[in-house]
């Protein structure tokens, strides 16, 4: 088992608080939307300490992901992808979310209501589009 040390930690905790929290206030409809410096500042100084533990777990004896793995080029690609169909999905529950909430006035919990056919959707379409990429890779074997 590996030691993750304090330093670490903090690097990285303080720097998705600050990325997260700002981020989220900057992408509401309305007054709070980024207007002053200071969300600006609390994000860059979010990427900058992501940054920086990224570059220090590179040169940790033991890093909680080693770069070898991401700079693998199908590790690499494959994360990659998963990172763009995440930040996609992200776009497609966010705006739709101020929409029913801003827009139509739903409560949280019926818009959290209103999105539970397109969960269920995604869950029936993910199991039966799996047979398609499963079976031409069994038979390439």
């Amino acid at each position: 088992m590996s030691r993750v040390g304090l330093p670490h930690a903090l690097l990285h905790l303080l720097g998705q608080q600050r990325g997260h929290r700002k981020r989220g206030n900057a992408l509401a409809p309305g007054p709070q939307a980024i207007e002053d410096q200071g969300q600006v500042n609390l994000i860059f100084a979010g990427v900058v300490l992501l940054v920086a533990f990224a570059l220090w777990q590179g040169r940790a004896a033991n890093p909680l992901l080693p770069p070898r793995v991401v700079l693998d080029r199908n590790r690499g690609g494959a994360y990659a992808s998963m990172l763009i169909a995440s930040a996609g999905m992200f776009g497609t529950f966010l705006f739709p979310t101020y929409y029913l909430q801003q827009t139509l006035g739903y409560s949280p919990v019926v818009t959290g209501f209103a999105f539970l056919p397109i969960a269920g959707g995604i869950a029936v379409a993910a199991r039966r589009v799996r047979g398609l990429f499963t079976a031409p890779a069994r038979e390439h074997r």
